[in-house]
This record gives C-alpha cells, sequence and structure tokens, in this order.
C-alpha cells in the first residue's frame, strides 16, 4: 500500500484500487508498464508492476507538491506585503495543504523504508522465483536470501530518493512558511504596542 494506491500484486497479474477520481493514476501505469515491456520483455512481470506503481505515486506527489509551492510562494509574499485577515487565512489554508501533503509523501518514505529494512521481505517480493522455484524461498532455508534481492532493492532505493527529494522541497517550504509567520506575528506584535502607546 503506497497513499493512494492499493494493489494485491502476484507473479502475472495485479489488482490495483485507486480513490475515486484518481483514474488517471492507472492511465500512467499503464503508460510506465508498456514502456517496460518494450524495455525488457524478460524482466518479471511483478518487477515492472512494482516500477509502474511507484512511477505512478512518485509523480502525483512530485505534480501535487509543484502545484501547490507557488501558491504557497504567493501566500508568504502577500503576507510578507500586508497582515489583513484574509492574507493570513489564506497562509492557514496553505499550511494545512501542506501539512497533509508532507504527511502524504512521509509514509511513502516510511513504507519503503521498512521494507528495505527487511532481507526476507524483499527477496519475497520476487514472485516469479518463488512461482517457479518455490524449495528456494522455504522456511529452512530462508538464510540464503539475503542474496535474492538486490534487483528489489536497488528499485525501492531509486523511488525513496524521489520521495526523499520531494520531501525535502516541502521542508523547505515548512521554513519559508514558518518564517513568514514569525515575521508576521512580530509586526502584529509591533503594531499591538503603538495602539497601546497611543492609548496611554
Amino acid at each position: 500500500h503506497l497513499d493512494p494506491v492499493k494493489a494485491l500484486v502476484l507473479h502475472s497479474e495485479c489488482y490495483i484500487i485507486v480513490p475515486d477520481g484518481a483514474d488517471s493514476l492507472l492511465g500512467t501505469m499503464l503508460l510506465r508498464l508498456r514502456e517496460l515491456e518494450r524495455e525488457d520483455v524478460n524482466t518479471p512481470f511483478e518487477m515492472r508492476m512494482y516500477e509502474a506503481i511507484l512511477t505512478a505515486v512518485a509523480a502525483l506527489l512530485e505534480d501535487e507538491f509543484h502545484e501547490l509551492r507557488p501558491r504557497v510562494k504567493d501566500s508568504i509574499y502577500s503576507v510578507l506585503k500586508t497582515t489583513s485577515g484574509v492574507v493570513l487565512e489564506t497562509l492557514r489554508t496553505k499550511d494545512a495543504e501542506l501539512s497533509q501533503l508532507e504527511r502524504r509523501v512521509n509514509a511513502n518514505r516510511h513504507a519503503l523504508t521498512e521494507l528495505m529494512s527487511s532481507d526476507q521481505d524483499m527477496a519475497f517480493m520476487s514472485l516469479t522465483k518463488q512461482h517457479e522455484w518455490p524449495e528456494l524461498f522455504s522456511i529452512e532455508i530462508a538464510d540464503h536470501l539475503e542474496n535474492e534481492h538486490e534487483e528489489v532493492e536497488l528499485l525501492l532505493e531509486t523511488y525513496l530518493q524521489m520521495l526523499d527529494g520531494i520531501y525535502a522541497g516541502l521542508r523547505d517550504l515548512r521554513d519559508d512558511l514558518t518564517a513568514a509567520r514569525a515575521s508576521t506575528t512580530l509586526r502584529l506584535s509591533q503594531a499591538q504596542n503603538k495602539l497601546l502607546s497611543v492609548d496611554l
């Protein structure tokens, strides 16, 4: 499960569930799957499917980041020029959107990191090998499986780095947003102090 995709991958078929309105994810997956089939028809089906799913999820999150970034930047620029209620409310809205995307990206990073922490789990992702040579994956000889996951690990590492890049961009945006809010709070405090001085 990689947000927002849920998939059951078998050695020769795959069942995928995407949220309502996210049919474009399926199109991205099918396109990548066809590309991978053309590149190397001998690559096991499940490996092509893993990459197609990872491609679609990473592309979706990257698109959402690139769509959110200029809107957050515009809000920061606006709030640095004025402290009107409307602008401050817009900043709060962008903060909530940023937090939501951060959570989703981080959840997927955590899922990949957890999977990569287990040699055995990665080895068991080689479904075609399991289907053709089940004796290799018996519990009695499971220790040798640490040598059976290089292809899976390389694939997961590639997409984890992509998610790390998106998350780093989100953290930079978060820092900018935090700085803008601190500046706004300071200006509001100074304005309030001036009003109090006038009252005195």
